[in-house]
């Protein structure tokens, strides 16, 4: 929990790592399309697809974040102070 010593540390990485889920995705959408399986590789398709992954990425790493905040009875905002109620 040390990584996401903050919410928004912890979105942004989760961002990140849904940009990259939505990359990859999207390369195996043009991989497959080569091979001759139907695939839609309109570009609003596309843009759709890296956006619920970025939006996923995010939404998953704040709520891991919180979590686990909660289970270690850590500040929300400073990982290395105890959780005041």
């Amino acid at each position: 929990d040390e990584f996401f010593n903050t919410p928004l540390r912890a979105i942004i990485t989760g961002s990140v790592v849904g940009l990259l889920g939505a990359a990859g995705w999207e390369g195996i959408e043009v991989l497959m399309s080569m091979m001759g399986i139907s695939v839609s590789n309109v570009l609003p398709d596309t843009l759709f697809d890296v956006f619920l992954g970025i939006l996923g990425g995010a939404a998953g790493a704040w709520a891991a974040d919180r979590y686990l905040d909660r289970i270690f009875r850590r500040s929300r905002t400073n990982a290395n102070q105890p959780r005041v109620r």
